[in-house]
């Protein structure tokens, strides 16, 4: 969905993970890359372990932030 909204490229920075055993909570930073120039800002993710071990995006979420003044 994301470069269909015009997204060419991202960047994740991952700044923390806390791993609780089923789940893994990440935050990090991200900056898209658009057509018409580049949107910063945070995200949240959810990891749910699954039963072999592996982790699976379970939940996730994006907030810009917000233009210099």
């Amino acid at each position: 969905g994301l470069f269909d909204g015009g997204v060419r490229s991202n960047e994740l920075r991952t700044l923390d993970v806390i791993d609780g055993g089923g789940f893994a909570v990440e935050t990090g930073e991200f900056t898209f890359f658009l057509e018409s120039g580049r949107m910063e800002g945070k995200y949240l993710a959810v990891w749910q372990r699954q039963e072999d071990g592996t982790l699976k995006c379970h939940r996730e979420a994006f907030n810009s932030s917000p233009p210099a003044s």
